[in-house]
């Protein structure tokens, strides 16, 4: 996909918010400053970029995908594998490919992890146990690193999430149940604002990753005897997959209205 094609939508978002929050007599005066936003607000549409793209992929991609002949593993990138990444997978996937784009970090850890390097330890699982006892996304400055921090709820949004954790050999708990806060998601960056052009970059390289990992999925199945085809609809409706158009189409569909919000309430654009 071209690049315009991803940017397209969040150009929209910035000229919207643009119109509302600047007064016209501002215009001259502020022609040669780049505005910029708070890191806080780009978390928030991050976290609502990555919800909408998970949710999606596991309960329309990875559920029924299943009961059409899918797999779905850990070990999928490996040539000799015939399956998809797993929901936890996909997301690190995607978080390895932003990181080499920009500053930006994404990490998905838990205090009942599957692999121990996902582990929550000492601030981290403090703020993760504040994170649960508020049931509110927390934000914090880690001063060690020197960089802006949001940790944002990870929570089984399916039964294939659950049933996923509950059964696997390593798991260090049981009896998930739907609805839980599996974990956390947990984005940094160095600074306290951003500009408006950077921040349209990491949502946009954001948009790019889940467009690449599903591909590099779909890819893997494509022409392959007795697997769905690829464009005709979704595994719900017939023995198919979405191309990595549709799949993105449909992420950027549901995401942008909440994307448009949060943008819209930050009053510190300056």
């Amino acid at each position: 996909m071209k690049a315009s094609r991803l940017v397209a939508p969040l150009v929209l978002l910035v000229v919207a918010i643009y119109l509302v929050a600047t007064a016209p007599e501002a215009l001259a005066a502020s022609s040669k400053t780049e505005r910029s936003l708070t890191t806080r607000s780009l978390f928030m549409v991050l976290a609502n970029e990555n919800d909408i793209a998970r949710s999606l992929y596991t309960e329309e991609i990875v559920g029924p995908g299943k009961k059409i002949g899918l797999a779905f593993s850990e070990d999928w990138a490996d040539p000799a594998v015939l399956a998809g990444p797993l929901p936890a997978v996909f997301l690190r996937c995607c978080a390895e490919i932003i990181s080499k784009k920009s500053s930006i970090k994404l990490r998905l850890a838990s205090d009942y992890p599957i692999e121990l390097r996902n582990q929550l330890v000492g601030t981290e699982l403090k703020r993760f146990q504040e994170m649960k006892d508020r049931g509110v996304p927390v934000f914090y400055v880690n001063e060690d690193a020197k960089r802006q921090v949001a940790m944002f709820p990870d929570i089984a949004v399916s039964m294939a999430c659950v049933a996923c954790h509950n059964s696997h050999e390593h798991s260090a708990k049981s009896d998930w149940a739907l609805n839980d806060v599996m974990g956390a998601t947990t984005w940094s960056w160095p600074t306290e604002r951003i500009s408006h052009k950077e921040a349209l970059k990491i949502v946009n390289d954001f948009r790019g990753a889940v467009r690449t990992v599903y591909s590099s999925f779909v890819d893997k199945i494509r022409g392959v005897k007795g697997m769905p085809g690829i464009g005709l609809g979704w595994p719900a409706d017939c023995i198919s997959l979405p191309d990595p158009d549709q799949f993105l189409a449909e992420c950027v569909k549901r995401a942008s209205g909440k994307t448009l919000n949060i943008l819209m309430a930050d009053e510190s654009w300056k």
